[in-house]
């Protein structure tokens, strides 16, 4: 795989201690929630010492517990009832602020850095905390908080105003860092692209079958456009041996199921729910190509994995895709929605000769080893601006 130079990162005696502060993390009941942000801090505790604070709204009161390194306490967020998301999330925030600091006044001293991941409502919550204790503060963009919430003309804009405030801003894709430079111009100094990394010692390349289907992997909600999908694939069905197997849940899985069954192709798509992260290995193997319609990405874990197995990719052109997924070569991208033009890109993904292990050695995209080197070096370079790091 492609791979920038390593971060250079000079040795040093002492070990920073850092607080991750973010609602994406897994729990009991979302253990698939924030897997991303779960994998980076576990490469991480090689580089510092980490402690986990998570908001959760499923939560009465705190609990704590340790996971390998790392350890994780989950707060309560809580806001009023009858709100809208936006404004319930921003109702949460004082509530959240109060916990969080709470947590780190509990610790034996303060951190030398809380990072947050998405700006809202992490990103303000851990900008004020971080003011309270007087550390600095790295934010993590991760697409929808960019893509959507900085994206309204008002509210996004004293979003994006206020997240300037932190000493350190992380876009994980070159679009939310070219963005959110020009949407505050006076912080574009203080971004840093670093791409979302992969479990190497999990997903790998294997020779595929010759009978490989098309795999969706992701959540069954609007944003992903699984209908979408299923209207494109009942299109071609009758032109195409390969199958659809649908990996996860959400709240659209009963419109999933009804539009399988309207469209005739009950016995051509398996809906097979959530699955474990450490179980995608062998769907990755087994498919042809991975399908992701999505209306809106940052950059997409599934397509970096997919990538990383030799699996082309037949995606909207939206978010990071662009970045990751080379038409022709490694994949075919699509404009989100159009279901003639996804049926149309299945039918050429099906007949295309692809290079799978060209695919995987050439894919612009790095390991959470490689991720965690990065973002460590952000972390020094913050905690002590004359180390040059």
């Amino acid at each position: 795989m492609d791979r920038v130079p390593d971060s250079g990162m000079p040795a040093t005696a002492a070990t920073p201690s850092v607080v991750v502060l973010t609602h994406l993390y897994p729990s009991p009941d979302s253990p698939g929630r924030g897997s991303f942000v779960e994998e980076q801090c576990r490469a991480l505790s090689e580089h510092c010492d980490l402690t986990v604070v998570t908001g959760r709204w499923d939560l009465d009161t705190r609990t704590e517990e340790s996971s390998g390194a790392i350890h994780v306490i989950a707060v309560p967020l809580r806001a009023a009832a009858g709100l809208p998301s936006t404004l319930r999330v921003a109702n949460a925030i004082p509530g959240y602020t109060k916990a969080a600091l709470g947590e780190i006044r509990r610790l034996d001293g303060p951190p030398d850095l809380i990072h947050a991941h998405f700006a809202l409502p992490d990103g303000v919550t851990a900008i004020r905390v971080g003011r309270a204790v007087r550390v600095p503060v790295v934010v993590t963009l991760h697409g929808s908080d960019f893509n959507r919430q900085m994206s309204r003309p008002v509210v996004g804009a004293l979003l994006a105003s206020y997240i300037a405030r932190a000493e350190g801003v992380i876009a994980v894709s070159q679009q939310i860092a070219d963005g959110f430079s020009a949407r505050v111009p006076h912080a574009a100094n203080r971004v840093e692209f670093v791409p979302n990394g992969y479990d190497s010692a999990l997903i790998r390349l294997e020779p595929k079958p010759d009978s490989g289907g098309f795999l969706f992997v992701g959540s069954l909600t609007p944003v992903k456009n699984p209908l979408v999908l299923l209207r494109a694939f009942a299109r071609i069905a009758s032109q195409t041996t390969r199958d659809l197997t649908m990996i996860g849940e959400g709240h659209l899985r009963p419109d999933v199921e009804r539009a399988v069954s309207d469209f005739g192709i009950s016995d051509r798509v398996r809906l097979l729910g959530r699955i474990p992260h450490d179980q995608l290995q062998p769907h990755f193997r087994n498919a042809h190509a991975l399908v992701l319609p999505s209306a809106s990405e940052g950059m997409p874990l599934v397509v970096i994995e997919s990538l990383a197995t030799g699996t082309p990719v037949v995606a909207s052109a939206v978010g990071a895709i662009p970045d990751l997924v080379e038409p022709g070569r490694s994949g075919l991208l699509v404009t989100p929605g159009d279901v003639d033009e996804l049926a149309d890109a299945l039918l050429r993904a099906e007949r295309t000769p692809w290079d799978n292990a060209g695919i995987a050695q050439s894919a612009p995209i790095i390991d959470w080893a490689e991720n965690a080197r990065r973002v460590a070096a952000i972390y020094r370079r913050l905690i002590d601006p004359t180390s040059g790091s």
